[in-house]
């Protein structure tokens, strides 16, 4: 099933443009981002497109996290853990295995890394600017 790229840019998420189109995605790719910065309040698409599946919806803590954390080791398994948590429907429901490392690069970058059998995204998060890239 494909689906459109998103991307977070700084502005809440947008679409990628490819060419004179749309980018389009085969995998995972857009899930990590959707489970991780769906909102410490619950994502607007849980009415919409998931209002009859409680335990799949989107209410993220690793965006929270990554605003609170302090750059030490607890702060690094605090981050570890909230995203696992966001990301454990996606284990549940694809039963994949599901792997997750965070590193902090910089005072002003943190690497994510996460693997779902062997399909590895990383994410950079730039705690000055709350602003995150990625790539696969």
């Amino acid at each position: 099933m494909a689906d459109l790229l998103i991307l977070e840019t700084g502005n809440g998420g947008d679409l990628v443009i490819k060419g004179n189109d749309l980018a389009m995605v085969e995998g995972v790719e857009n899930m990590p981002y959707l489970s991780m910065f769906g909102g410490n309040v619950s994502w607007w698409g849980n009415n919409l497109l998931l209002s009859d599946s409680d335990d799949i919806q989107f209410s993220s803590e690793s965006e929270q996290s990554l605003l609170d954390i302090s750059i030490n080791r607890s702060g690094r398994v605090a981050l570890e853990n909230a995203i696992k948590r966001d990301l454990a429907a996606l284990k549940t429901n694809s039963k994949s295995a599901l792997v997750v490392s965070v590193a902090f690069v910089s005072n002003d970058k943190i690497s994510i890394e996460i693997d779902f059998n062997g399909e590895v995204i990383t994410l950079y998060w730039n705690p000055d600017q709350e602003y995150l890239t990625y790539k696969i």
